[in-house]
């Protein structure tokens, strides 16, 4: 055998045994195509969701639990304060002699002393009702369109930063191409009214959820952070690329950042803040923590519900852009998903955006009369405005069947308006007075919607009813002890 091996090699030039070897190896290949195919699936797929997943969650988790502690959101709030604040006192003069009393504040709760990364804009005499003409009209939205050819640009066209974070929350991204409503404009002083583009949700991941993950690398730089206080706007923002070239982009149009979606694809959100009446007179809030399987804000307290304005069905073309383009559709989807439990619309095919009005729970809700718009608020960090809204429900059967869905850690909490209006409710699982757990863990744009609904002519109204509600309640109380003492 060896002699023969020996043999070969002497007599037989290496190239045609090379040849041979590669020829072998094709003819084998073709055999066995798809085995070899399959082999090779199941070797990407285990590098792709096995291995590089499980780094790419644990950088996850990591960067979910630093933006939520302490340490991070008092920074954060400084550093957002110091770029926005000179912004905020210059919208707050231009509409100081409007006759309608158009504010722009920080959010906070009341008596709390915490100021939170989002802002409230509203107007206290304002109250709109489905179906929102007032706001919002389809027929004004720019429509766009979004072939194979267009999803792949939006892809290839991000830049190192985007394609790095969008890898960093793929995983909680489950329908990147599920379309939207992206801000064009705001009129203030037009019952404000909003004008709108069709986008991606990818495009809102790679050009505004990203502004916070920009920020929790600047806070990871040490070096920047020794002397925050003598920092510059214009130092700052050259930090935050995607950020500062949003306001370049505001600067260079003469647009103002707050009412205009001018260097970004901001994803419009709807938030409502829904109120159960009680047995005791009274009405409860609606409330969850967010729970990780989300790919922003994991662990936050949150009103429900909340989400983007996108579309309920995964279809593309122009009518089904223009079907879906409803503000009422949109909150309605948020309610059902988010307070009933119902499975997620993103991502469903030939589905009609009509169904929404069909579900059992609006026999027993008059849409048109039980929801009023209260603001907007925008979030300092992604730059997004959500449109938010009050509902109040009086039938205890349509609170009875509500639970929450995936983006809940646990269940819907019921809370009594009363006691959120109470600071030792907050505190309640604190060690002492500067541990304010629940406190900075409130999102802070459900922090806005609070207080939007708050300084509302509606909520006044309800207040006066909680009141007469609990009068009538001990009236009852007392008659009931006098006819037993008979």
């Amino acid at each position: 055998m060896k002699d023969s091996i020996v043999f070969v090699f002497g007599t037989v030039p290496l190239i045609i045994l090379i040849a041979l070897a590669i020829l072998t190896f094709f003819v084998e290949g073709k055999k066995n195509w798809d085995v070899l195919k399959k082999l090779y699936e199941d070797i990407k797929n285990c590098c792709k969701y096995k291995i590089f997943r499980y780094f790419h969650n644990k950088k996850l988790e990591k960067y979910n639990k630093t933006v939520s502690t302490k340490d991070y959101l008092e920074w954060q709030y400084k550093v957002l304060n110091k770029i926005y604040k000179p912004i905020i006192d210059d919208f707050n003069k231009r509409y100081e002699d409007d006759p309608r009393k158009i504010k722009c504040n920080e959010a906070g709760l009341k008596d709390f002393k915490y100021k939170y990364e989002a802002l409230c804009f509203n107007t206290p005499d304002l109250d709109i009702k489905p179906p929102f003409k007032e706001l919002f009209n389809k027929e004004d939205v720019d429509y766009n369109s979004f072939d194979k050819k267009r999803l792949k640009e939006i892809k290839k066209g991000a830049d190192k930063d985007q394609r790095a974070y969008y890898r960093l929350v793929k995983s909680k991204i489950h329908y990147p191409y599920n379309l939207g409503y992206m801000l064009e404009s705001i009129n203030y002083q037009k019952d404000f009214y909003i004008k709108a583009r069709t986008g991606v949700y990818l495009q809102n991941v790679y050009e505004s959820n990203i502004l916070e993950y920009e920020l929790y690398k600047l806070y990871k730089n040490k070096k920047f952070n020794k002397n925050l206080e003598n920092k510059d706007v214009d130092h700052i923002l050259g930090l935050l690329p995607q950020r500062n070239k949003i306001h370049e982009a505001a600067k260079d149009s003469g647009a103002d950042i707050f009412s205009s979606g001018v260097g970004r694809n901001s994803l419009l959100s709807v938030s409502m803040m829904v109120l159960c009446k009680n047995r005791s007179g009274s009405y409860d809030a609606l409330r969850i923590r967010r729970s990780a399987d989300v790919d922003a804000k994991a662990g936050f307290i949150q009103f429900v519900p909340s989400g983007g304005f996108s579309s309920l069905d995964a279809g593309l073309d122009f009518d089904s852009q223009y079907a879906n383009a409803s503000i009422t559709k949109g909150l309605l989807r948020e309610f059902l998903e988010e307070c009933f439990g119902e499975k997620d619309y993103s991502g469903v095919i030939n589905h009609s955006p009509e169904d929404v009005y069909n579900h059992e729970v609006f026999k027993s809700i008059d849409i048109s009369n039980s929801i009023h718009f209260v603001g907007t608020a925008l979030s300092l960090v992604s730059l997004r405005h959500e449109m938010c809204f009050l509902m109040i429900i009086d039938d205890e059967n349509v609170t009875n069947k509500m639970k929450a869905n995936e983006e809940s850690d646990n269940t819907l909490h019921y809370i009594d308006v009363e006691q959120l209006e109470k600071k030792e409710y907050w505190m309640q699982y604190s060690d002492d007075d500067n541990n304010m757990d629940d406190i900075y863990m409130l999102n802070a744009t459900s922090a806005a919607l609070w207080q939007l609904v708050r300084e509302s002519g509606v909520y006044a109204e309800l207040k006066k009813k909680i009141e007469q509600n609990k009068k009538e309640i001990e009236d009852n109380k007392e008659k009931k002890i006098e006819e037993s003492k008979k």
